[in-house]
């Protein structure tokens, strides 16, 4: 059963608020799309054809294309937690269900897709996303078809994955090369559990979102090669790197991992931010060594001190 539950922040209502997605028809000369230039059947092609964004496109053009229902239901957020479903409309109308089959089937997401706790289907869900133009997304505890994730991407700016496999036809692991080649807007990532790892340096450095600025990796485990996102790290300098892990890892991947932690701080590059490193049983010399690479970035970051000229002038 489906619960609505409106709230007032100001909106004037949905037909306002469309207008964020520029769904506004602009009038045009009427000589420009004639009967003669464009036959009937052609314009009504045109019409039950076009994608959902085309649509949008058209619409802007001339009013033919008008629908006299917007074909897709528009929502800023759904939201999935403990066994209920919620989404919110463009007028902050939100809806409450607990069953992914009264969910409409022609969504248009604006804004956010959480999903958490509970596993779901993860095919069913995203078939009834016509239009994602969310710009964050947030999983824990699912395992999400990569080829079904990639319908989601396109605009988003964050991502949080927790706890949270990303799976191919086959049921195996999707590397982190293949998650950042599917998130061309990414600015922000979170990854704890599961982590994706890198396979290729090559690959992963082409094609790496350039407005990537925030990356935090928590909790990864021996199948994260560290050696490889350290490599990363030292190429991206730019990015604010935030490491946790409170794992208990075998002695020979401490080992491993402490050589590639002192490698990232005796090559770091002062002008930027330096990463905050903290996981289980680091040894006090690294935790010492990246305090001191933190000093050593503030004094490089401090304009120098001048002296006042007056004082200058009476030496």
């Amino acid at each position: 059963m489906k619960r609505r539950h409106s709230s007032d922040d100001g909106d004037s209502g949905c037909q306002q608020n469309l207008s964020r997605i520029n769904i506004v028809p602009l009038e045009i000369p009427r000589r420009l799309i004639t009967r003669k230039d464009f036959p009937t059947d052609v314009l009504k092609y045109m019409k039950l054809n076009a994608t959902p964004r085309m649509s949008v496109k058209l619409m802007k053009i001339c009013k033919y294309f008008k629908h006299r229902e917007f074909p897709f239901f528009v929502i800023k957020l759904i939201k999935h937690c403990f066994g209920e479903w919620t989404y919110i409309t463009l007028d902050n109308i939100t809806i409450t269900t607990n069953s992914l089959a009264e969910i409409p089937d022609n969504l248009w997401i604006t804004e956010r897709i959480i999903v958490s706790i509970e596993e779901i289907d993860f095919t069913a869900f995203i078939n009834k996303i016509i239009v994602s133009d969310a710009e964050s997304i947030h999983f824990v505890s699912q395992t999400i078809p990569f080829n079904k994730f990639k319908h989601l991407c396109a605009n988003v700016k964050n991502f949080n994955s927790i706890s949270s496999y990303l799976k191919d036809d086959d049921g195996n692991d999707i590397c982190l090369d293949e998650v950042l080649e599917s998130l061309p807007n990414l600015e922000a990532l979170y990854l704890n559990l599961h982590c994706p790892t890198i396979t290729s340096l090559e690959r992963v450095n082409r094609v790496v979102s350039p407005k990537l600025k925030v990356f935090r990796l928590d909790n990864f485990l021996e199948n994260f090669n560290f050696g490889m996102f350290a490599d990363f790290m030292l190429q991206h300098p730019d990015i604010k790197y935030t490491i946790n892990s409170n794992q208990h890892l075998t002695a020979e991947y401490m080992l491993q991992l402490q050589i590639h932690v002192s490698r990232i701080i005796s090559e770091w590059d002062c002008q930027f931010l330096p990463p905050k490193i903290d996981y289980f049983q680091q040894s006090h010399t690294s935790i010492n060594a990246l305090a001191l690479l933190h000093q050593q970035y503030i004094l490089s970051s401090s304009p120098e001190i001048v002296a006042p000229e007056d004082d200058v002038q009476r030496e």
